[in-house]
């Protein structure tokens, strides 16, 4: 994590910068009041991305970035829980990219949203010079970290889960 504060600023930010630091419970307190019909999955598209290039660029040569989708909610009647207890939230799916494009977009507000992140900068940037007028790279910290968005996709897209990214014993492995 990286934490965003400033002398002349009250607010602080913890802001990922590893997908493993997107656990279930924060998946689940981060989506708390979505609700989502049945047969539909919640997925957190983690993309890790630059303070510079966000803040900077256009957001269009972000999207060639990668993306890791986890599993952040799914609805599905009681009566099915057996079909997919295979699906857990936190878990990274498989999932084509048109599914992730064609996903409806969900808006959840945090802390460590591009929103937020833009309002803590500017309000230093402000405090330190009251004539600015935006954000200055200077205010935000080098390096990269982990942007989270929400898309609502049917359950039948996700083709399967990455349940571990490491193996017990790699086929390929000579020597370590």
């Amino acid at each position: 994590m990286i934490t965003l504060k400033s002398e002349k600023v009250s607010k602080v930010i913890n802001v990922p910068t590893t997908v493993n630091e997107i656990t279930p419970d924060v998946l689940e307190k981060l989506t708390k009041n979505v609700v989502i019909s049945k047969y539909h999955a919640l997925v957190a598209l983690c993309w890790k991305v630059g303070f510079g290039d966000v803040f900077f660029n256009s957001k269009k040569n972000e999207r060639g970035a990668q993306v890791i989708p986890l599993l952040a909610k799914a609805n599905f009647p009681e009566k099915d829980a057996e079909e997919f207890k295979w699906l857990s939230v936190g878990q990274k799916l498989i999932l084509t990219r048109s599914a992730i494009e064609m996903g409806v977009h969900v808006h959840v507000p945090n802390a460590a949203s591009v929103n937020s992140i833009s309002a803590w900068a500017e309000s230093v940037e402000k405090a330190e010079h009251p004539e600015a007028k935006g954000i200055s790279i200077n205010t935000l910290p080098k390096g990269q970290f982990i942007l989270v968005e929400f898309k609502v996709v049917n359950i039948s897209d996700i083709s399967g889960v990455i349940t571990s990214d490491t193996l017990e014993e790699d086929p390929f492995l000579v020597n370590e």
